[in-house]
């Protein structure tokens, strides 16, 4: 096909005009997500089904077309637990493109008990993506000094959660790879405006033949006769971080759910759906918080659970599928049983299409 048919900054776009077996993958996976939402939606949400697909073609921005992506993919695999499904439920059909629309949850899913409503979002949180992005220019100048300067090295980086990337930056290149040059083995701590920069570093152990086992503390190593210059930069965030991070990340979800609460004033089972957007956090220490810190509040009693989502990252039959895990709500004011029984895998309800 000569002529593009999408917009050159899609992502499908993207996958589209590359040549590989995972771009194969991820459209096929595409087409599947399509495939299945089609057949298993009310009649009203066609016209919604089909805005939402354009929409995914010509994405704003990055940002866009992760939050519009993950809507279909979470609609496409509850809906092979339940369906039909309905977009925009609270939206008459009539105003389904309309300016004055009301406010709706993505979707709803039909179930014995009644209606649950279900909104999807993706959980960004600014200080991390700052961290992220100052981490990431670090890790790779580091990388690049190593190998300019024929270092085998193991550094290892502890980097405050709130810090000033310029301030970072500097240090690093003033004074951390000034050490590298002189000593083999070193560990230094800089004072930052805020808190302490920890690097060490030491050789990058080597062996002839893999080892049965690794030497306490040694987490990489090179193997072969024929040692090459290579380096490793390790990194991960400062104890006080880790405390800093926990209490943020608290504020940031109430102040989330607060405002879905405005978003969606009724009373009726609801879910909100959530995958990160960040790839160094993980769900298990998420959702511990969300089990000790926020559904021991009454205030979010309104909610039935959280339901995290972990989306297929590679297409080797080894790589872990899509992944929908329930966190309910011990204290919500709509318990369904309906509802654990689906996210278990207990039940599955297919109704006729409507």
């Amino acid at each position: 096909m000569s002529e593009r048919v999408f917009a050159v900054e899609s992502y499908i776009g993207l996958q589209w005009n590359c040549n590989g077996v995972y771009p194969v993958c991820y459209l096929i996976k595409l087409g599947g997500i399509l495939f299945t939402i089609d057949r298993n939606i009310t009649a009203k949400s066609v016209r919604s089904f089909h805005s939402r697909f354009k929409e995914l073609l010509r994405p704003k921005n990055d940002d866009d077309y992760l939050s519009k992506i993950t809507e279909l993919q979470i609609a496409s695999i509850l809906s092979q637990r339940v369906s039909p499904i309905s977009f925009d439920p609270l939206v008459p059909e009539e105003l389904i493109f309309s300016h004055e629309r009301p406010r709706s949850p993505d979707f709803a899913i039909g179930l014995p008990s009644g209606d649950t409503f279900i909104e999807v979002t993706v959980f960004r949180f600014n200080v991390i993506t700052v961290w992220e992005k100052s981490l990431n220019y670090i890790v790779n100048y580091l990388q690049n000094f190593l190998t300019k300067n024929n270092l085998s090295y193991v550094v290892s980086l502890d980097v405050p959660l709130f810090h000033e990337m310029g301030e970072l930056k500097s240090k690093i290149e003033k004074n951390i790879t000034k050490k590298l040059l002189k000593s083999d083995f070193g560990k230094i701590s800089v004072p930052l405006s805020n808190d302490l920069l920890a690097v060490t570093w030491r050789p990058l152990p080597s062996f002839g033949n893999v080892p049965n086992t690794l030497p306490p503390g040694v987490n990489v190593a090179v193997i072969g006769n024929e040692m090459s210059r290579a380096s490793s930069v390790e990194w991960r965030i400062s104890s006080q971080g880790l405390n800093d991070i926990a209490e943020f990340l608290v504020k940031s979800i109430r102040n989330t759910l607060n405002l879905k609460r405005k978003q969606f004033p009724h009373e009726a089972p609801y879910l909100l759906v959530v995958r990160l957007a960040h790839e160094r956090l993980n769900w298990d220490g998420l959702n511990q918080l969300i089990t000790e810190r926020i559904w021991p509040n009454r205030d979010y009693s309104w909610m039935a659970g959280l339901v995290s989502f972990a989306p297929r990252t590679g297409y080797f039959v080894s790589d872990p599928g899509d992944s929908l895990s329930l966190n309910p709500n011990p204290n919500t004011r709509h318990f369904s049983q309906d509802i654990i029984d689906i996210f278990e895998g207990k039940k599955t309800f297919i109704h006729p299409y409507k």
